[in-house]
């Protein structure tokens, strides 16, 4: 499903991927313990990140608001959803050791404003050994090929 942001919902992400960014850096927080990134890699990585979460709270209905500092603490859309995008056309979703496996992981694909929502699995389900990998030796995850991912079905998502 494709979901193309407005400028000024653009300018919101941004805004928000930001102030993000600034509350890491207040914190002594990089968010990746696989690897050093620049700030302007950050600030890129936050803004995608915080745009398909907007999108995807277009697409569930939900509040458009983005939260701000629950990080882990809770879904980033209620009830239980968490976004993971990639700039990768056919990246595969993402979960790590330390995300909860009773959460809904959703893959957002493309640069925004240009988004593209492939589909989602139970965080349970993505912990597979057939989906787990380590690049780089750093942090063993699992990484799930959208073939593997369910379909966008708005009355499952709703649930």
């Amino acid at each position: 499903m494709n979901i193309i942001l407005t400028d000024d919902e653009m300018a919101y992400c941004r805004e928000q991927a930001l102030r993000r960014k600034a509350s890491g850096d207040t914190r002594k927080l990089n968010h990746a313990a696989t690897y050093q990134r620049t700030d302007e890699e950050r600030i890129e990585q936050e803004t995608g990140g915080t745009a398909a979460e907007y999108a995807c709270r277009k697409l569930l209905g939900a509040e458009l608001e983005l939260p701000f500092d629950t990080f882990h603490h809770v879904p980033d859309i209620e009830p239980d959803w968490e976004v993971r995008q990639t700039g990768y056309e056919n990246g595969h979703l993402i979960v790590r050791n330390n995300d909860p496996g009773d959460r809904r992981y959703i893959l957002v694909t493309g640069t925004p404003p240009d988004l593209v929502i492939r589909g989602w699995i139970w965080g349970h389900e993505a912990k597979q050994k057939r989906f787990s990998r380590n690049p780089g030796g750093y942090r063993k995850s699992w990484f799930v090929p959208q073939a593997e991912l369910h379909p966008l079905d708005a009355g499952e998502m709703a649930a």
